[in-house]
């Protein structure tokens, strides 16, 4: 069972504990059974007929779009380029007001928690610049919203599964942080599926991306896994 204020989520493998649950319920609080799962916390859910789980927030994504006026945004491919890195921590002119920035990354970040884990390396770099954004960060956050316009239908999927393998891939960029000598780590877990007459297939259950916090610890990790 998941509650988040007056949102309830229940999940139960046969018919009878959902009436169990709800009887449970109903005896100290009003509630309104809304059948099957549609939406929750802003997230679109959708369930195939082998009972795996398709996870989008199309609505949430619309309404970014509309609120940074990017309707009639070029398609992009990509969700940052390459030369912001590069050029990240040099000198350019700082936006008048931090607002409209902390905005978009905060509608942004809910994303990356939520649905879409595709986006989730370029707005962990650019959630280091909230305080003191200049006009370059600025213009690095703006492609990444026609980049969601483009990519509107991908879902994230929950697949059932009879035999999984659990499989994960790391990496760092080594003192990518050029100004501060810091390195940026990041992590993927998948759940790869094997199941009973379907197609194999894979779910991001877990994903990180994380900037080093001191050098120390970055020598403190590697003796501890070399």
């Amino acid at each position: 069972m998941l509650i988040y204020v007056d949102d309830i989520l229940i999940c139960f493998e046969q018919e009878g504990d959902e009436a169990e649950i709800l009887k449970t319920l109903n005896q100290h609080f009003e509630t309104k059974d809304l059948g099957d799962i549609k939406n929750y916390l802003g997230i679109q859910i959708e369930r195939e007929e082998n009972g795996s789980f398709l996870l989008n927030q199309k609505h949430k994504i619309q309404e970014i779009i509309e609120t940074f006026g990017m309707e009639n945004a070029k398609p992009v491919k990509s969700p940052m380029e390459t030369n912001y890195l590069k050029e990240m921590n040099s000198q350019d002119t700082l936006l008048p007001t931090n607002t409209q920035y902390r905005e978009a990354i905060e509608k942004l970040l809910y994303l990356t928690t939520a649905t879409r884990p595709d986006i989730a390396a370029s707005i962990g770099i650019l959630c280091r610049k909230v305080s003191m954004p200049s006009q370059m960060d600025w213009n690095a956050v703006k492609p990444i919203i026609p980049y969601l316009k483009e990519t509107l239908h991908y879902k994230l999927k929950l697949p059932v599964n009879d035999v999984s393998t659990l499989t994960g891939y790391v990496d760092a960029d080594w003192a990518g942080v050029t100004s501060v000598r810091k390195s940026t780590i990041g992590y993927l877990f998948f759940q790869e599926v094997l199941s009973v007459g379907l197609a194999d297939s894979s779910s991001l259950l877990h994903y990180l991306l994380l900037k080093q916090s001191t050098l120390q610890q970055r020598r403190q990790a590697k003796k501890l896994y070399i």
